[in-house]
């Protein structure tokens, strides 16, 4: 069967980050002896003629299209990616009238019931990892009710099959990095990521990652995590990316090995990934340091003890104020994010914020960093037990849509939040503005 993979617009004002999902899905379909090729929406955007194009040579039975995002909302501004989701979606059906449309990817399985709603284009989705739901669906087409993961309409209303044990990772080998164009990714920092691990055994009160990933961790061994970035290495001259685990550290001995195993073969690259402070040692850090770790990324999201207790997040203020010390003693960079107004919050815990801002910016200098805007106002997403909160706290209502952005933003501190988001805003968006400046080919408008 002739397949062409389609990645939307991933994000409206900011570098995309490399498609891995379906260079793992292609190979997926490869080795089930599918014709697989690929088309690109985030190095081409707003370039119809290019997807009609590629339409028109692969002539495709199936098009599988990724949706990874749905909402990108900054403070002070609203970006929304569903209406070019919907005009791709819209170019594919003028153009292969006769292909089945299948849409997956982490933003469609958060909002899949919705999106199918809002945008009859959609023939089927796929929920959560395709490497063994989307092989069964295209050999069960006319049958879809027989596959698990599957999203299907029958007699005006979207169906749901239930969702897959989860997949085994590496089940079908490595992504095809063949299938997108890596260079291009590779001029930023992050735009290639690479993952060590699947799922998420974390319980924040906000996120959604447990929900679309499982709670089951699938751990890769260390040093075939290595022979994939030494293979990225020789092929695209890669010398730089970023771990896309939820938590690279978690367990922090998988870490160490993987660590070690790159130290061990001389490569000589710098990346980056997410971090859990709790059970963070200097005996480690200056281990990822020397394999080539330049920055460590972190979401503790609040500050005090009773907020970290209700929000689920596994930490406690001597675990955030420990990996500060750890890092200054390493000389090791580091960013962190917050949130403000979110469930619990109140005039003592943003005291406690800001000292943690303070001291830790007393210790590391220019080696703290916050990351992006750094503090926002706590979006609701489905699934999530902040959902569960917003409506035991009269926030929400049981039948909101969440598919367009809702926060837990409550009075009377949302009278001043506003302005501050707005000031903040401002900011970041001259920030950005510099970044595009500085290097404008990472930027394709």
């Amino acid at each position: 069967m002739r397949v062409l993979l389609v990645q939307t617009n991933t994000l409206l004002d900011e570098p995309p980050i490399f498609p891995l999902g379906l260079a793992y899905l292609a190979t997926a379909l490869r080795t089930a002896g599918h014709h697989v090729c690929g088309y690109d929406r985030n190095l081409g955007i707003g370039d119809s003629a290019a997807l009609c194009r590629a339409l028109g040579t692969v002539r495709p039975d199936v098009v599988g299209v990724s949706i990874r995002n749905i909402k990108n909302a900054r403070p002070g501004m609203h970006l929304s990616t569903i209406d070019e989701h919907r005009s791709v979606l819209r170019e594919i059906r003028s153009h292969a009238p006769e292909a089945r449309i299948v849409v997956g990817g982490s933003g469609f399985s958060l909002y899949a019931t919705e999106l199918m709603q809002a945008i009859p284009e959609i023939d089927l989705g796929v929920f959560g990892e395709g490497e063994e739901s989307f092989p069964a669906l295209l050999d069960a087409l006319d049958t879809p009710q027989s596959v698990k993961g599957v999203l299907f309409r029958e007699d005006g209303a979207v169906r749901f099959t239930g969702r897959c044990s989860p997949v085994p990772f590496g089940l079908a080998g490595l992504p095809d990095w063949r299938m997108f164009d890596v260079r291009a990714y590779a001029r930023e920092p992050m735009g290639v990521a690479v993952q060590a691990k699947r799922g998420c055994a974390l319980d924040c009160i906000h996120c959604s990652n447990h929900y679309l990933f499982q709670r089951t961790l699938r751990i890769r061994e260390p040093g075939a995590v290595v022979d994939e970035l030494e293979g990225l290495v020789h092929d695209f001259g890669l010398n730089a990316f970023m771990f896309a685990d939820e938590i690279f550290n978690h367990p922090r001995s998988h870490a160490d090995a993987i660590a070690e195993e790159m130290l061990r073969r001389g490569l000589n690259l710098r990346w980056t990934g997410w971090f859990k402070e709790r059970g963070l040692t200097e005996e480690s850090v200056k281990l990822w340091q020397r394999a080539g770790c330049q920055a460590m990324f972190f979401s503790p999201d609040v500050a005090s003890n009773e907020l970290l207790d209700l929000w689920g997040k596994g930490l406690q203020e001597e675990d955030l104020y420990r990996a500060v010390e750890v890092l200054r003693r390493v000389g090791m960079s580091g960013e962190w994010n917050f949130m403000i107004n979110g469930p619990g919050e109140t005039p003592a815990s943003l005291a406690k914020l800001g000292k943690f801002l303070i001291k830790s910016k007393l210790k590391l200098g220019s080696r703290f960093r916050l990351n992006g805007c750094f503090v926002l106002v706590v979006r609701i997403y489905p699934h999530t037990r902040l959902q569960a909160y917003a409506i035991e706290h009269g926030v929400l209502r049981p039948d909101d849509d969440l598919l367009e952005p809702v926060y837990y933003n409550p009075p009377p501190m949302s009278r001043w939040t506003a302005p501050l988001l707005s000031l903040l805003g401002a900011t970041w968006r001259a920030r950005q503005c510099a970044r595009r400046l500085k290097n404008p080919a990472a930027y394709r408008d």
